[in-house]
């Protein structure tokens, strides 16, 4: 492959020769969102080199220290859930740099010191092991959904987990929110984290959390810096914060629920399990049969099919799958089974 490179005041733009139309715009919607992304923060970073990827199927980008970049996989996801609405390319602009943004807000203090000494390793250890990884997701995804037209915050089926959960059950501890578990689902750092740094936003201030890392970076070796420098800005452990946050959107979403009237439907019952199963994207098939993929913490990835009994039938396992959000079924083989 042959590479070119396109440079503007804040980024290096590195791609394939044939990409040069996609660069030239997504070096334009960089420069645009410069600014504004770094506003909140008030961390504008110095010149990034970022890397547009076309040899893969898997759509993604990441921000990394070491050594420091940005890689956009510039394939757009068939999945609506994580797109949206937006432009691939955009959201990919906003979302990434934000974390380079949380990168450079880092360059204080004591971190600033070690990144002089140490170089972006000494940056990245410190940076990663001050601030939970709640923060970095939650934040670049409220950046996302505040910047564009679309971003997760505004896609229903984003928060849709955390709302079921919230709406059916006694929320879950902030350890057990923040850390996960093996019993029990627990929605992503994404999700838990975009609620709590937008929360913290829309009644701290837009700049709360500027004031927070500022505090935290400028001293990260105490263990509780980063929850220290929360109560310091919003009176609040980040226990109580989060209980706050969790107590304001179970209101809201309850107050939208009891709007909705809803048509009585025969729920479809499901194999017992103790463990959270998921089942996604049905498809009713000719025989009235429905087609799912089923999912959870006691189950890996499996076609299955569910009769009008109740019965389930499990076709095979998969392996690794790229998600489409979505599933087709069309067809029969001379079999009569159903293709899909």
């Amino acid at each position: 492959m042959k590479w070119s490179q396109i440079n503007t005041p804040h980024f290096r733009l590195i791609f394939p020769n044939e990409l040069g139309n996609t660069a030239q715009k997504t070096a334009n919607t960089l420069e645009t969102v410069y600014q504004p992304v770094g506003n909140t923060l008030k961390a504008y970073p110095k010149k990034i080199s970022v890397i547009l990827q076309n040899q893969t199927t898997v759509s993604n980008g990441f921000v990394t220290l070491l050594p420091r970049r940005t890689e956009f996989f510039i394939t757009p996801p068939q999945d609506y859930t994580l797109l949206g609405t937006n432009n691939w390319l955009n959201i990919l602009a906003v979302h990434e740099f934000r974390h380079v943004v949380q990168n450079q807000k880092a360059l204080t203090g004591w971190t600033k010191a070690f990144q002089r000494i140490f170089g972006n390793n000494g940056q990245s250890l410190i940076s990663f092991l001050a601030v939970p990884n709640w923060f970095w997701e939650g934040d670049a995804v409220g950046t996302e959904t505040v910047l564009t037209p679309s971003g997760r915050g505004r896609i229903p089926t984003f928060d849709m987990a955390y709302r079921a959960n919230l709406l059916s059950k006694e929320p879950y501890s902030y350890a057990k929110a923040a850390c996960g578990s093996f019993k029990d689902f627990v929605p992503n750092h994404y999700v838990n984290g975009y609620l709590l740094t937008t929360y913290t936003k829309t009644r701290f201030g837009a700049d709360a959390w500027e004031k927070i890392l500022q505090g935290t970076y400028q001293f990260p070796f105490y263990p509780f810096s980063f929850s220290n420098n929360i109560k310091k800005q919003t009176g609040l452990t980040t226990e109580k914060l989060y209980g706050e946050t969790i107590s304001y959107f179970k209101n809201t979403w309850q107050k939208e629920i009891d709007q909705i009237e809803e048509t009585a439907v025969n729920p479809l019952k499901t194999s017992e399990n103790k463990y959270f199963t998921n089942y996604q994207y049905p498809q009713i098939l000719p025989d009235g049969r429905i087609l799912a993929l089923k999912s959870g913490l006691s189950d890996i990835q499996q076609f299955v099919i569910l009769d009008k009994e109740q019965n389930e039938e499990k076709l095979f396992d998969l392996g690794i799958l790229n998600d489409a959000g979505m599933l087709s079924a069309a067809g029969t083989n001379r079999l009569g089974r159903k293709h899909f």
